[in-house]
């Protein structure tokens, strides 16, 4: 399992413009994100957020918006995902997380914070990069084999 450190965020609802960039010994298409679309609403509230997440096995949920969810001790590997929300107006605008997991469990946690049909736009902290969700998860998943 890699660490990682990302941003959750919502991708805007425009065309973005691209660029490929070397990540991980792979070529990625990365978003140009102007300032102004990068704390775009996700559409999910942030009881709503915190209402499913506590449904979680293992996490640790505080009212402050952070959060840490562990495996269980009978699992091969130890993992853990440390978090914390951001709202404004209503609407979460981020979620920084990081840590090591699965691709199948972050999956699960992105999941939260998706409203339907939307995929979820992911700012990798460590390459102040953004990618596509799927990117993201395809990353983790060839670093895991």
């Amino acid at each position: 399992m890699s660490s990682f450190h990302v941003v959750i965020r919502a991708t805007p609802n425009i065309q973005l413009p691209t660029r490929v960039i070397a990540l991980a010994d792979r070529a990625i298409e990365a978003y140009v994100v102007p300032p102004e679309l990068q704390a775009m609403p996700l559409g999910v509230s942030f009881e709503e957020a915190a209402e499913q997440l506590e449904t979680f096995s293992r996490m640790f949920f505080e009212p402050d918006g952070s959060f840490v969810w562990v495996s269980s001790s009978d699992e091969e590997l130890a993992w853990q995902v440390d978090g914390n929300l951001y709202d404004r107006d209503g609407s979460l605008v981020a979620i920084d997380v990081k840590g090591t997991c699965s691709p199948t469990h972050l999956a699960q946690l992105f999941d939260v914070f998706r409203t339907a049909g939307r995929e979820l736009m992911i700012e990798v902290v460590r390459d102040a990069i953004f990618i596509r969700e799927r990117n993201f998860l395809d990353l983790l998943r060839t670093e895991a084999d």
